[in-house]
């Protein structure tokens, strides 16, 4: 199954939860204590990516010999975007 459809399958079936049960206590309640448990694993998992991404990014930078282009090139940018207001 394709990505797109099972983000827009989540989609309804959260939108379609929410009309059948949205108004009682013990809905909210619920979905209040799920999604605090996502938005701190996620920030977890948000922090992991960023590591590894950079890591992995800067690995390939010096495996492909092209380290100081990336170094000089992200210090004219920023000093371009820091200097012009």
């Amino acid at each position: 199954m394709k990505t797109w459809v099972s983000y827009l399958a989540a989609a309804f079936m959260a939108l379609a939860a929410t009309l059948l049960v949205g108004k009682s206590a013990m809905f909210a309640t619920v979905m209040t204590n799920i999604m605090v448990v996502y938005e701190q694993v996620g920030l977890c998992i948000l922090f992991l990516l960023i590591l590894f991404g950079f890591s992995s990014g800067i690995a390939s930078i010096r495996k492909d010999g092209k380290l100081k282009t990336a170094f000089w090139t992200s210090i004219l940018w920023a000093v371009v975007t820091t200097w012009c207001p």
